[in-house]
């Protein structure tokens, strides 16, 4: 807890993030921390003003946020305010620092995440899917382990925000329990 709000606090300095929100203080003693308070969230944003502008400033927040070095890992509405139009991503808890050896799977909320994430949850693990995911993953380029798991979670995080935005423009997710027991 105490990581994840430093490594958030000095990449918002680092990069001039204004797409994270500030750590003002870290209270040990009740394991939280002290950020801004923004109230809006990005669904309760859109309703009232309609700014889709808002949908390409998050993709521009998410190519930083790669570009300093860091994959989300649980992009969605939940994680995501508004603050005089600028989104403002949250919840840092499951994110990935390229310089880690964070685990690459299960991780994230399914059906934010991709469909190779999800059939690594167990209730998903043993289908046939899952196992043909799981030899697809292995063939992905780079050749190498840490190169692909860059590249495994900045997709992760492409997906997700694919789901987000597609959430927030037409409504439900287009997948969810039902589905993917259908497709397994």
């Amino acid at each position: 807890f105490f990581c994840e709000a430093m490594r958030v606090e000095e990449i918002r300095k680092k990069y001039k993030a204004d797409y994270l929100a500030q750590v003002h203080e870290v209270l040990f003693d009740e394991n939280a921390f002290v950020m801004d308070f923004i109230p809006e969230n990005i669904q309760q944003y859109l309703a009232r003003t309609n700014d889709a502008v808002v949908l390409q400033r998050l993709i521009v927040a998410v190519q930083k946020l790669h570009a300093a070095g860091i994959a989300h890992r649980d992009i969605k509405p939940a994680n995501i305010r508004v603050a005089n139009t600028r989104p403002v991503l949250l919840d840092f808890g499951l994110s990935s620092w390229w310089d880690s050896k964070s685990n690459i799977m299960p991780i994230g909320t399914r059906y934010y995440s991709p469909p190779e994430i999800v059939c690594m949850f167990d209730e998903y693990r043993n289908s046939e899917a899952a196992r043909r995911t799981n030899l697809e993953i292995i063939g992905i380029m780079p050749e190498d382990v840490v190169g692909r798991g860059k590249l495994l979670k900045a997709l992760h995080d492409v997906y997700s925000l694919g789901m987000t935005i597609g959430e927030l423009l037409t409504g439900p997710l287009p997948v969810n329990a039902n589905s993917y027991q259908k497709n397994l």
